[in-house]
């Protein structure tokens, strides 16, 4: 049986930028790297959080030469 994975677009768009690693990525967003693993897997984090991880990985888009990402694109909204 094949075992398939889905790469959530936070994944996706972190795994764009070189060296940058989850831990990594907690720092920039200041939250620890449970919250980070749990928001890059999918799984519900807080609208602060998501904010945080959006505007920090946006940051480090901008200083490697990239356009940013909005914030539908990384997490996924409830209407």
């Amino acid at each position: 049986m094949a075992v398939t994975s889905s790469i959530t677009p936070l994944k996706q768009f972190r795994l764009q930028l070189p060296g940058m690693s989850q831990e990594s990525m907690a720092h920039r967003a200041g939250v620890v790297l449970q919250t980070y693993r749990k928001a890059e897997s999918g799984r519900d984090v807080l609208l602060s959080t998501a904010k945080a991880i959006w505007k920090a990985l946006n940051i480090e888009r901008k200083r490697q030469g990239h356009g940013p990402v909005s914030f539908e694109q990384l997490f996924d909204v409830a209407s």
